[in-house]
């Protein structure tokens, strides 16, 4: 039987949709029941001063979740589970339903962040008067205050919420898709962006420039949108120049065994997927049906109205991709890894991607 330890650490800030745990020590409480509230810290931010924040968990949303102290003491599979007889352990993400609604406030402030508290309540949930429990203040003695129930609350204390961290190559690929969506390979200034820029940001491409045998837009150019989207961040400038793999013009350079600055991945929102059919493109997403949406360059997507291909979205089936990416070095977070639902509303046959 698979057994492992547990092990607690303490953390001050998290990213809007990253799961999260919060422990309550307790003292002669053993499988009574704890209450908690995240609520919005002294100003505005996500919400109005003190107003309650949506949790979920597990595709469930709540605004007061419940744990039961010693719960995980149970855990036969946990070699140190006793050690938490006196814990509540609460396990959740900040946001539900209203995530993107978070998102976009926290967009609005001036460091993207903002402060959150804890309402601790042992009474209620055990019908106990609240003058007979004691919460105890930071300094371990019983807290006398107005609200002592209240945690991180106090200037140096408050717990910081982020906005979601994106893959920076993302926002690249974004802009050159809103650039360029209406149009074709073979139309300006699409035509000349490929041929003078991603092209030529490729070992094989450049080598080739301006000669006869120069890549046209007619050459298959998914590697060479990867490879020019990150050549735009200094910190992945040249990530995949490797002369003995493939370089870094075609679709398999980009495979995490043969990209030589990078490593396998899961799929997150960024994350390079290179399919069995020689493509290649940026993890956006996934449909309806499951599959996965991927952002890319020398593709159809939904619009399958000719062989001349684009920058777009489209969706490929979970076995055509033999390799998912990313740059070494990089940790992808939790919300990056929660792929959102993009509606690719035509046919999502991947066969006329080149």
């Amino acid at each position: 039987m698979l057994s492992f330890k547990l092990i607690a650490n303490k953390i001050n800030t998290a990213n809007l949709g990253e799961e999260v745990y919060v422990v309550v020590t307790t003292s002669n409480f053993q499988d009574k029941k704890i209450w908690l509230n995240v609520r919005q810290g002294k100003e505005q931010g996500i919400d109005t001063e003190n107003c309650a924040i949506e949790l979920s968990d597990n595709d469930k949303e709540f605004y007061r979740p419940e744990a039961v102290v010693g719960a995980y003491a149970n855990e036969s599979k946990i070699t140190n589970s006793n050690d938490f007889k006196d814990w509540a352990i609460f396990k959740f993400k900040i946001g539900g339903k209203n995530t993107k609604g978070y998102a976009d406030k926290l967009e609005k402030l001036t460091n993207k962040k903002t402060k959150l508290c804890l309402i601790i309540d042992a009474h209620n949930p055990n019908g106990i008067p609240s003058n007979h429990i004691g919460y105890e203040g930071y300094d371990g003695k019983l807290d006398h205050s107005e609200e002592p129930n209240c945690w991180l609350d106090e200037d140096g204390k408050w717990f910081e919420l982020g906005k979601n961290k994106k893959a920076p190559w993302m926002e690249i690929a974004l802009k050159e898709y809103n650039t360029y969506k209406t149009k074709r390979e073979d139309e300006s200034p699409l035509k000349e962006k490929i041929i003078d820029h991603y092209h030529k940001s490729t070992v094989l491409g450049a080598a080739h420039h301006g000669k006869e045998t120069q890549w046209g837009d007619d050459t298959s150019w998914c590697a060479s949108f990867i490879n020019w989207c990150f050549n735009q961040l200094k910190d992945y400038e040249n990530t995949n120049k490797n002369p003995k793999k493939y370089y870094n013009s075609q679709a398999y350079s980009w495979k995490h065994e043969n990209w030589k600055n990078g490593d396998k991945s899961e799929p997150f929102y960024g994350a390079v997927a290179v399919t069995n059919f020689s493509h290649t493109g940026f993890v956006a997403g996934k449909s309806k049906t499951g599959k996965i949406v991927i952002l890319g360059g020398n593709q159809d997507g939904a619009q399958k109205r000719s062989l001349k291909e684009r920058i777009c979205y489209t969706a490929i089936d979970k076995t055509a991709i033999i390799s998912y990416a990313k740059p070494k070095g990089y940790e992808s977070s939790e919300s990056e890894k929660q792929l959102s639902i993009i509606d690719i509303t035509a046919s999502d046959n991947f066969s006329s991607t080149r």
